[in-house]
């Protein structure tokens, strides 16, 4: 993965934290404090995969260390694992 693909995936992580802030804004005031936020999840993958571009980890599975294929980044640029991994 090149630097352009990073900084790619970095720039479309950035905004879908972004999206989730302004949905956990709106919702505030309505949250049950009993109620698992299911936007806090989310986050934190986005924000792991901010790290993982950082540390040029980013694109590789975290069991075999293959690259992730872009598609798979696409449809989901905060997974971890490769098919053949993440089906096992």
């Amino acid at each position: 993965m090149n630097a352009k693909d990073r900084a790619r995936f970095r720039e479309r992580i950035l905004a879908d934290l972004d999206a989730l802030r302004k949905k956990d804004v709106l919702g505030r005031d309505g949250r049950k404090t009993v109620v698992l936020d299911q936007q806090s999840v989310g986050r934190l993958s986005r924000m792991d995969a901010l790290m993982r571009i950082d540390k040029d980890e980013f694109g590789y599975c975290d069991i075999c260390g293959d690259a992730l294929p872009l598609k798979r980044l696409e449809l989901n640029p905060t997974a971890i694992r490769c098919v053949g991994c993440a089906s096992e």
